[in-house]
């Protein structure tokens, strides 16, 4: 039982890259004293690497970083909690702002809190961004050029950067990344969309990174 227990732990945490023990205990329906155990055991045998709170695999690496999930695997995981932040960053939104919203499971439901706006215009590259802004007609909503890169959901690429130097009165930037570090900030894990964040924000005047 304990085997197959360890097997289907291990699976869990390389199909996902980076888990809490939290997780594990809800999705294992074991004590967090078994899953503490449990990880010692696959750590032991280096088929996991332990971290603070939780594991990740050490198969799923792509140069030394994990493997980026797809947007709807973002997207899914602490839903509720994006929202909580989508709806607190939508609240320093004023009208006739011009925004720029960023590609990223916390930054793309930002959407759902403009509905009470009506001179707002949202530059983004983020295409379901771009999808989402057909249900507000009373918003101008700009959509960045480029080369699409399906696992983001984005637009990337030179035509990107160029039309960005066409907006550089952009107010407020809303910003996603794909990790936080307290000592070196946030990284991203795709050099293209790196570049265009790198970009935006150099041409906002106010910057908010929405993190989960």
């Amino acid at each position: 039982m304990k085997k197959e227990r360890l097997l289907e732990l291990e699976k869990f945490i390389d199909q996902n890259g980076l888990v809490t023990i939290d997780e594990l205990c809800d999705q294992f329906q074991v004590s967090l004293s078994t899953i503490r155990r449990d990880l010692d055991a696959l750590a032991a045998e280096k088929s996991i690497q332990k971290v603070y709170g939780g594991a990740r695999s050490i198969k799923n690496t792509e140069e030394g970083s994990f493997l980026l999930k797809s947007y709807e695997e973002r997207h899914s995981a602490h839903a509720l909690e994006k929202q909580i932040i989508a709806k607190q960053a939508a609240s320093f939104i004023e009208e006739n702002d011009i925004i720029f919203i960023d590609t990223g499971s916390s930054t793309v439901p930002i959407m759902d809190f403009l509905r009470p706006f009506h001179h707002i215009t949202v530059i983004t590259n983020s295409i379901l961004v771009l999808l989402r802004g057909l249900e507000y007609p009373n918003l101008t909503v700009v959509g960045l050029p480029g080369l699409v890169k399906s696992k983001t959901a984005s637009l990337v690429g030179a035509s990107c950067l160029e039309a960005i130097e066409a907006y550089n009165s952009v107010l407020k930037s809303f910003m996603a990344c794909s990790a936080i570090d307290l000592t070196h900030g946030a990284s991203n894990s795709s050099l293209d969309e790196f570049e265009i964040k790198k970009k935006i924000i150099a041409y906002s005047r106010m910057k908010y990174l929405l993190v989960d």
